[in-house]
Formats: structure tokens, C-alpha cells, sequence
């Protein structure tokens, strides 16, 4: 029978503790620390990122004055019909018609917040007949709608308070809305906030 003990082919190094074992897990605990802190981050990053810019889209951000905002929409191609209108809370900008998703809009309005906090641009569009509206849409929302499911990721939320129109959350900061605003007539909306 072997005696283990006194067996002199065993290194005794193999017995003693050196601390290596605790270095080991110290080194996977740092790793695994900071492989969850570059989830997070990534997380945090594509939370607030966005994409390329959806059709008839200027990419704007929500603390935007209105003279910087009005100057990336003119570089962009759209021309301004008279001044900036103020009122109590918004500045107020209308452009002459344009092309958006392949159909001339009736005017489009920048609309700046006075607090910093909120830029809109919106798109009005004229539908093919009176008839048309949420319950029976027309060829230019249905066109509309279309091309934007296609280009964002999700499905739309149905605006809740009159169920006129859909809308698209792209990220923190920016919400893409297709509303009805009477029959025949309806708006599509970029809204950025800070």
C-alpha cells in the first residue's frame, strides 16, 4: 500500500498556498466589472444615438436656439416664408413648400421653445379626397406610414387621446409622430427634446 504522505514524487510546491488562487479571482472579478460597465455604457450610448436621418428629416437636438436650428434647415434646402412669429412660449418659422417621402407638403413649421428644452419640425400634407382621415387613411398617410415602419425599428403606438395618428419613440430624445389633424389634412412630426 502507497504511503501518499511520504511519497517523495509529489512536489510540495503544489501544497503550499502562495495567494495565486485569490490573484486569479481578483483578475475574472475585474473582468467581469468591467465587461458589465461596457454593456451599461453601450447601453447608455445607443439609448441616446440615432441613426441616419428619416426622410424629410433635418437631425435637430432640443436645447437648439432657433437661429442655429433655422440655419441647419436652410442648409438643408428649405426656404423660409417671412420672419420668425413669437408668441408666449415658442418661436415660430414656416417654409415653403417641399418635397418629403415623394409628395410636395402644403408648408412646413419650426417650431423652437423659448425655454431650451423642445424643437418640433413638422410637415403639412393635403390628402387625395375629403373622405380621408384615421379611420380611412389616404394614399399619401398610407404611403407615408409605410416607409416609415420600414425605417424604424418597432411598431408605432397609437396616439391615445383621439386615435388619429401613430407614433415612433427613436430614442430618449426624439419622437416621430403622423397625425390627422381633420379630415383630408394631416402633419408629420419631429420632435426633439434635451
Amino acid at each position: 500500500m502507497i504511503n501518499y504522505n511520504d511519497d517523495k514524487r509529489i512536489d510540495p510546491k503544489f501544497y503550499e498556498n502562495d495567494g495565486s488562487e485569490r490573484k486569479n479571482v481578483r483578475k475574472i472579478l475585474v473582468i467581469v466589472v468591467l465587461f458589465c460597465f461596457s454593456v451599461l455604457g453601450l447601453a447608455k450610448w445607443i439609448e441616446y444615438h440615432r441613426g441616419p436621418a428619416l426622410p424629410g428629416e433635418v437631425i435637430l437636438k432640443g436645447d437648439m436656439d432657433m437661429a442655429e436650428a433655422d440655419a441647419m434647415l436652410q442648409e438643408a434646402g428649405y426656404i423660409p416664408k417671412g420672419d420668425v412669429i413669437t408668441d408666449d412660449q415658442h418661436y415660430h418659422r414656416y417654409y415653403q413648400s417641399s418635397e418629403a417621402f415623394g409628395f410636395t407638403t402644403d408648408c412646413s413649421v419650426l417650431t423652437v421653445s423659448k425655454s431650451g428644452t423642445e424643437v418640433n419640425f413638422v410637415h403639412w400634407f393635403t390628402d387625395e379626397s375629403e373622405e380621408n382621415n384615421a379611420d380611412v387613411p389616404g394614399n399619401t398617410w398610407r404611403t407615408i406610414a409605410t416607409t416609415l415602419r420600414g425605417e424604424i425599428w418597432g411598431n408605432p403606438s397609437v396616439i391615445k387621446e383621439e386615435k388619429n395618428g401613430w407614433f415612433w419613440k427613436l430614442n430618449k430624445r426624439t419622437k416621430v409622430s403622423l397625425i390627422y389633424s381633420r379630415d383630408n389634412r394631416f402633419l408629420l412630426e419631429y420632435e426633439y427634446w434635451k
